[in-house]
């Protein structure tokens, strides 16, 4: 996994947890992918390189939360297109998109396919699908943890709880 922080275009990472100073050469220990000590010997010996990597590291910062807002903006406007007020001004997911026997899932098979064995009911939402979508996007999570196995499972066992369009098995 490739280093995030600023402070590794001043330092090399090495074998173990160690790293190597691109300008004095010296090296340091970095347990548990901790950054503190690097920056402390950048702000205690090389306090010009070290303002210019704060520098870089607030730019950084700033065009990610950005990147960030963009992307929530896209991810609401696509679900408030999806979201109406009813009579009363509550706003419920239009009943189009809501359809308890309808599948949206790719294979043809009435809400029987491979998907659905993980998805159910939620995978006939879009609204769902843009929720996930937000949740990858704020906790910065790669797209392939939906293939976690746990991950799954929580959401199998969501889709276990009752639906309004379910009928009890009774």
């Amino acid at each position: 996994m490739p280093k995030q922080s600023i402070i590794w275009q001043h330092f090399d990472p090495l074998l173990g947890d160690k790293a190597k100073h691109l300008y004095c050469k010296k090296d340091f220990m970095v347990k548990n992918s901790l950054t503190k000590g690097l920056w402390d010997h950048l702000s205690s010996k090389h306090s010009a390189a070290f303002a210019k990597a704060k520098k870089e590291e607030k730019k950084a910062k700033m065009e990610a939360s950005e990147q960030k807002s963009k992307i929530y903006q896209v991810v609401s406007q696509e679900i408030m297109c999806l979201v109406e007020p009813d009579d009363e001004g509550n706003n419920e997911v239009e009943s189009s998109i809501v359809s308890p026997t309808e599948s949206r899932s790719s294979t043809p098979s009435h809400g029987h396919g491979p998907i659905d064995k993980y998805f159910g009911a939620a995978r006939q939402i879009p609204a769902v699908d843009h929720l996930l979508f937000s949740w990858l996007v704020d906790g910065t999570l790669p797209y392939t943890i939906v293939d976690n196995k746990p991950f799954q499972l929580f959401v199998e066992t969501i889709n276990r709880l009752p639906h309004k369009y379910s009928l009890p098995h009774n």
